[in-house]
């Protein structure tokens, strides 16, 4: 290795240790900013479960069970990051890791080495992510940011477009080959952890046969081999529904009946203008510059159909969401990092290179300090939701509640739970105290087997939040009842008394 070259790979080096710092600080910012509350930190508790060897045959589930990916790496993370604001600063990094080392390693007809790809797809997903952030606001935080949060979908719509570029008719897969066979039991898995990856990858392939129109039906084993995928995705969200009870307690919600103005109004109050610009007219942008009365190519081919994927997923979810009167822009998480593959297959060879400079280097080295010296303090304060910060920092509470019992409801339950270290036991309670709340919850929690205080107590706190004012006042009235922690907290002794005002409590027995 002569001196040029030994130059231009320790500018490499310098390179991805930039991109990959200013990467780091970017997700952790953004994480902060979202917190991480009782849905997020599901992934932990677990993870924790199995690693602990607490029984799991009872645990509750959401509809998307959500175990492959976003549950299978979370148990690798926790394997390493024991505490739960390291965990999920962990996990944060997970998925945007996930798109960059597949772009990276994706072959292309670029030429460029691994290292200038990575740094380069790194700077996309950052200013993209940066200027998303700046003009689109809440309709980005809301959708392209839950990038940082494990079980919103977004590893489903990562995972989609994976599968979306590995299965392109130019491969001509054998039905019988061991890839094939690989991509099926993808599909499967993915389809059962997650319904949302069904409508994300279909979406795709029903873009694709559009751009390719004739092409397509030239090669009929690639319709056949969607066809049998698709049964495969409908086998797997079949299996969930059968052993899963979240999936048939979430598909029987009902939503107030409402007038399909109401409904639009509604969908315009929650995206905003912004948001509207950001998920349909953008992707119709993107489609209208590569739609063009020139020689087709792969990769224009595939940009085509990813963009008018995304505006049939818009569709798909904005329609549904007129009937159910339900909005959620985090299933439509899948327009991010559509974003950054069409991004990177757009910039030159030429940027790429320049991004490896070392002075481009050094600058982001120094960018990433400063931001870090100036935002990332007290993260194992501030990565919890604020609202139960009172309880987070309660002194009497974390004292007096070792070998304890805690209700609490379901927002606040787990992340308390946790963030005490399991030192009592769990009841998550619907707000009325009458039953266990058990929607993504495991009953062992209460089990004083597994708890990890060796000292067992009699003394019950109610957690006020969210339950019912009428059961809180006849709480209170109770002669042994205290209020702790600014009055966030109600705590009693365990008596008969107390057991038929929170009938929930007899689950304890």
């Amino acid at each position: 290795m002569d001196s040029y070259q030994l130059k231009n790979k320790l500018a490499n080096i310098f390179a991805v240790i930039a991109a990959a710092s200013l990467l780091t600080v970017l997700v952790v910012v953004v994480a902060l900013k979202i917190h991480v509350n009782s849905d997020a930190i599901a992934p932990y508790s677990f993870a924790r479960d199995i690693i602990e060897h607490i029984p799991i045959w009872h645990w509750q589930f959401p509809a998307p069970p959500f175990t492959f990916p976003d549950y299978a790496v979370s148990l690798f993370i926790v394997f390493f990051l024991k505490q739960p604001w390291q965990w999920f600063l962990g996990s944060a990094l997970a998925q945007p890791l996930t798109l960059i080392l597949f772009l990276t390693f994706r072959k292309d007809k670029t030429g460029l080495t691994k290292p200038i790809k990575f740094v380069g797809i790194c700077y996309l997903f950052i200013l993209i992510f940066v200027l998303g952030s700046i003009f689109f606001n809440h309709a980005w935080i809301e959708s392209p940011a839950r990038i940082v949060v494990l079980v919103h979908h977004m590893y489903a719509a990562i995972m989609a477009i994976l599968l979306f570029l590995w299965t392109t008719p130019e491969n001509n897969l054998k039905l019988n080959s061991k890839l094939f066979i690989f991509y099926s039991a993808l599909c499967f898995i993915l389809a059962f952890s997650d319904l949302f990856f069904m409508v994300y990858f279909f979406a795709l392939a029903f873009a694709r046969i559009c751009v390719y129109q004739t092409t397509i039906l030239r090669n009929l084993s690639w319709l056949v081999e969607m066809i049998i995928l698709f049964l495969i995705a409908l086998l797997g969200i079949y299996l969930n529904y059968r052993i899963n009870p979240g999936f048939s307690v979430q598909l029987h919600q009902t939503t107030p009946l409402t007038t399909f103005a109401e409904r639009l109004s509604g969908f315009v109050h929650i995206t905003h203008l912004r948001g509207v610009i950001l998920f349909f007219i953008l992707p119709i942008v993107l489609l209208s510059l590569y739609i063009k009365k020139t020689q087709p190519s792969v990769e224009k081919n595939t940009i085509a159909a990813l963009s008018l994927g995304c505006i049939f997923i818009g569709i798909i979810v904005v329609g549904a969401g007129l009937i159910t009167a339900i909005y959620t822009l985090r299933y439509l998480g899948i327009y991010f990092p559509a974003m950054i593959f069409i991004a990177s297959q757009l910039t030159t060879n030429k940027l790429y290179q320049i991004a490896v400079q070392p002075i481009i280097s050094f600058g982001v080295i120094l960018i990433a300090f400063i931001i870090g010296i100036f935002t990332l303090h007290n993260i194992p304060e501030r990565f919890l939701a604020p609202e139960f910060s009172t309880l987070y920092s309660c002194p009497d509470f974390q004292q007096q509640s070792r070998g304890g019992i805690v209700v609490a409801t379901y927002w606040p339950a787990k992340v308390l739970f946790e963030q005490n270290n399991r030192q009592f036991r769990l009841l998550q309670t619907d707000p009325t105290l009458e039953f266990i709340y058990h929607w993504i919850y495991n009953p062992e929690w209460y089990n004083p087997q597994y708890m990890q205080s060796s000292q067992q107590s009699s003394k019950v706190f109610f957690v006020r939040y969210q339950m019912d004012p009428n059961k809180l006042q006849k709480l209170s009235l109770l002669p042994d009842a205290q209020s702790i922690c600014n009055n966030e907290m109600i705590m009693l002794p365990l008596s008969p008394k107390l057991t038929q005002l929170a009938p929930v409590l007899k689950e304890t027995s």
